[in-house]
């Protein structure tokens, strides 16, 4: 499969023939908040800020990404601590089904986790890529698009983020450009600062430069069109992202717009998530609809998330699911979170 952007188009509704079907009055809904366990994955083009930032113990080699809620085969994450210890985000939702997801996410998306969640950490360029929007991924791969955001949490001096075209050009322009090495003079790029935010939309030309730490909020999907690789040798997809990129959309500064000081603001809304990034200072409510699960990164600091009696520890590149069953949960400490949901 390809290592897997236009602005995003509404997620296509299943039919009521197709759409799984639940009944969560015979079901127990899950009244807990559940700790995740990451998948971490060794890769060259790694560090060691991953495991700096969770405070863990250094293994040989170094840690590219953390794979903090994903249900993608071969990176499955798994629930720590709990009558539910050991289980996967497939065997949750088996469990618990519409609870657990949301009435909302399910009518969306069925009996799925449509979100991934990753920390990353580049010491080396990553690959020049692009993904399919849902309607191409679906009509070529028969799964789900790839919208996706990044948030800084650090960055070197040197250190750049691509993402987006410094100017319209043709798909012929585009695909001299890879031939003749010369892409990277038409990619955009700024150097971020941290809580910067990206949002990068299935259709749109991007890259982590080397010297970034960032977290990852997209949809479920690992498709990717690499189109460069700076010399490395891999496969690249010219053909099938020049089928994918947005020619059209041309901005004057890719990165997203909002009030770094604000106790709450909403970093990205679009038709696949909506994230918050939320300053706890000493205590604060998190009131649910109930449509939805929701997804808690804590990015710096420390607190306590509190439900029914429970309490779960939020430490620096930890993780929580909070099943859309549960209508508030109390936060208590002085942390900064990024909350993911289906909007």
């Amino acid at each position: 499969m390809f290592h897997s952007s236009r602005e995003p188009k509404a997620p296509a509704y299943m039919s009521d023939a197709s759409r799984p079907r639940t009944n969560d009055s015979v079901r127990p809904l899950p009244g807990r908040i559940f700790s995740l366990r990451p998948s971490l994955k060794s890769v060259v083009w790694g560090g060691t800020d991953i495991l700096h930032l969770k405070g863990l113990d250094f293994p040989e080699g170094t840690i590219g990404e953390s794979w903090e809620l994903s249900d993608i085969p071969g990176h499955r994450t798994v629930v720590v601590g709990g009558p539910d210890h050991g289980l996967t985000i497939a065997q949750l939702i088996e469990k618990y089904g519409e609870g657990l997801l949301g009435k909302r996410s399910v009518e969306l998306f069925g009996m799925e986790m449509p979100l991934l969640v990753k920390i990353i950490d580049a010491r080396q360029n990553l690959s020049v890529q692009v993904h399919p929007d849902e309607d191409l991924a679906q009509r070529v791969h028969g799964c789900h698009g790839k919208t996706e955001m990044w948030y800084v949490l650090k960055s070197e001096p040197e250190a750049r983020i691509y993402a987006g075209l410094k100017e319209k050009i043709t798909s012929d322009d585009f695909r001299r450009s890879v031939e003749d090495e010369t892409l990277m003079e038409v990619v955009a790029s700024s150097h971020p600062e941290p809580a910067d935010v990206y949002f990068l939309p299935a259709g749109r030309v991007h890259a982590i430069g080397a010297g970034n730490l960032l977290v990852e909020i997209q949809q479920a999907s690992d498709i990717t069109y690499r189109v460069f690789d700076y010399g490395r040798g891999r496969e690249l997809h010219v053909d099938r992202a020049i089928d994918a990129i947005d020619f059209d959309i041309i901005l004057p500064d890719y990165r997203t717009a909002y009030d770094k000081s604000a106790r709450i603001a909403t970093i990205v809304d679009c038709p696949y998530f909506r994230v918050e990034r939320r300053k706890i200072d000493a205590s604060a409510d998190l009131v649910f609809s109930g449509d939805s699960f929701t997804i808690a990164v804590c990015v710096e600091g420390r607190c306590i998330a509190e439900t029914s009696g429970r309490m779960t520890a939020l430490e620096p590149g930890r993780t929580i699911l909070i099943p859309a069953s549960i209508p508030s949960v109390r936060l208590l400490g002085h942390a900064t979170l990024l909350t993911a949901s289906i909007p």
